[in-house]
């Protein structure tokens, strides 16, 4: 059993943030606007701030929510040039299935094309195929995978 507790830092309808060792965990379940995604930045980076060790990110975009509008593809681009390469991974799952995930993929991609350099993001279909690349860079605390799913569905609970 883990002694890593989780920390839900913002909670809204549409989306929740939270840290739990770590891993960043944004969770989407309806449109992100430029502020919620710079909430989301500022949470990702304060968890930065306070390891020493390279942190996570764990992005879930449910099956309810639509593409990013303008203002927040502009933030996702800035989060994904000055953030995303500080950290150990970048995971975005879009959650919904395969036409569900390859709309996530091309937003993502889009957003990533333009940087002068290759972002470590990876897009996957489930959330149990992004634990196994997170897990490597958990502390020993966290206790690993079994601890991660537990901590995720309290994540979820809370949303």
């Amino acid at each position: 059993m883990s002694i890593v507790s989780v920390s839900i830092v913002s909670s809204e309808a549409g989306h929740c943030f939270a840290t739990w060792d770590r891993l960043a965990v944004a969770i989407w379940r309806l449109g992100a606007s430029r502020r919620s995604v710079g909430e989301m930045v500022a949470v990702v980076r304060s968890l930065m701030a306070k390891h020493q060790e390279r942190v996570c990110f764990l992005g879930i975009v449910e099956p309810t929510s639509p593409p990013p509008d303008e203002g927040a593809r502009a933030e996702l681009a800035r989060f994904s040039q000055e953030v995303v390469p500080g950290l150990a991974v970048a995971i975005i799952v879009g959650e919904g299935g395969g036409f569900r995930m390859s709309l996530v993929r091309a937003v993502g991609i889009t957003l990533t094309t333009l940087l002068p350099y290759r972002v470590p993001f990876k897009f996957l279909s489930s959330v149990k195929d992004a634990i196994p690349l997170i897990v490597p860079h958990l502390s020993a605390e966290a206790s690993g995978a079994d601890d991660l799913e537990l901590a995720l569905a309290e994540i979820r609970s809370k949303l």
